[in-house]
């Protein structure tokens, strides 16, 4: 994945000892990001119907994945779980010396995916694998969404594209509006009318809309991510409100619908300037106020280091 974003950024992969405890609160999705399927709980539980043999099985299962890991190229390991005993760790550690060049082989014992699930690389995954499979699948969308995306999407295009033929008028227009009170109000008003109707538009003055596909992640994410789903998303579903799609899966399936599913690995997407709140993103953009035109050089410092183009204790190891 990282070679396919053009990413060269060192990244430590987490392991967990599991009990049969831990592997039931990450099973009810208790635990933000970690995911244990119904099957491997099941494993768990029985392996620890006697304790030694439980821990012996857990550890065993922790140096598989981290030989895995290894194998798939991450720099280091994040070992959880430990809770004071760190005879765990070196029992992990020197098991996946022994069994570090046999890593391909334990591939299957971390295969729990669901009967059709999504595969982001065609299997079998190895680090000379890079085409994927985003985008590949069809895409439905209902009418209104469709409607709703391409409306905003031809928006940004005709006015806030800096390429655009019209962007130097936009921009003289801007500076008058900013320096009118009067007419900088109405601008206002007219604009938040719009993006209320169309986005439940929350007025941070610093719009990441295009970033979304056209959704607004400060009315559509309770946390406002505008870098990809949090680690607490489950099944496409919001882990703050499980009764709500997760902006971000919603934006993959616009992206994906349109062909541009490589919009969501293109560039870097600098952090919401919360000095504009309640003003106008509108003039925000054409002035160069905003995170695309304030924010240009931390938006070009984020690619450059990224090389881009356009719970419970633990401990972490590094691996060479």
């Amino acid at each position: 994945m990282q070679a396919l974003m053009g990413f060269r950024l060192p990244t430590l992969g987490s392991v967990y000892i599991l009990t049969p405890k831990v592997a039931s609160l990450m099973n009810q999705g208790n635990i933000p990001g970690a995911v244990v399927p119904d099957r491997l709980l099941k494993m768990v539980r029985d392996e620890w119907t006697d304790s030694a043999r439980g821990r012996a099985a857990g550890i065993e299962r922790a140096a598989r994945l981290g030989a895995v890991l290894k194998g798939l190229g991450y720099r280091g390991i994040h070992i959880g779980g430990v809770h004071k005993r760190f005879e765990s760790v070196a029992r992990i550690l020197d098991r996946m010396k022994q069994i570090e060049n046999r890593w391909p082989d334990f591939l299957s014992d971390f295969d729990f995916s669901p009967p059709g699930g999504f595969h982001a690389f065609p299997e079998p995954a190895t680090p000379a694998v890079l085409p994927h499979n985003y985008g590949r699948k069809p895409i439905r969308m209902p009418f209104l969404g469709r409607l709703h995306f391409r409306l905003l999407e031809l928006a940004h295009t005709l006015f806030f594209n800096t390429d655009a033929s019209l962007a130097p008028l936009y921009q003289r227009l801007s500076k008058w509006f900013d320096v009118n009170p009067s007419a900088r109000a109405i601008l206002h008003f007219a604009e938040n009318v719009g993006k209320q109707v169309m986005l439940d538009c929350r007025q941070c003055g610093d719009c990441a809309i295009q970033h979304l596909a056209f959704q607004c992640p400060e009315s559509g994410c309770p946390k406002h991510i505008r870098n990809g789903a949090c680690g607490g998303s489950r099944n496409g579903r919001c882990e703050v409100y499980p009764d709500r799609w997760c902006i971000w899966h919603q934006t993959y399936l616009r992206w994906a619908y349109a062909g541009k599913s490589n919009e969501m690995i293109q560039g870097c997407i600098p952090p919401r300037k919360w000095e504009l709140d309640r003003t106008s993103s509108w003039l925000n953009f054409h002035l160069g106020r905003d995170h695309q035109g304030a924010s240009a050089e931390f938006a070009r410092f984020c690619c450059s280091r990224a090389s881009c183009g356009p719970p419970g204790s633990g401990i972490s190891i590094g691996m060479k």
